[in-house]
């Protein structure tokens, strides 16, 4: 479940990151 969260919220992370660009 956790591990599940982390990766939810790297992939959030990564989409904005993008998004800024």
């Amino acid at each position: 479940m956790i591990s599940t969260l982390c990766m939810s919220q790297y992939l959030f992370s990564l989409i904005r990151y993008i998004s800024q660009k």
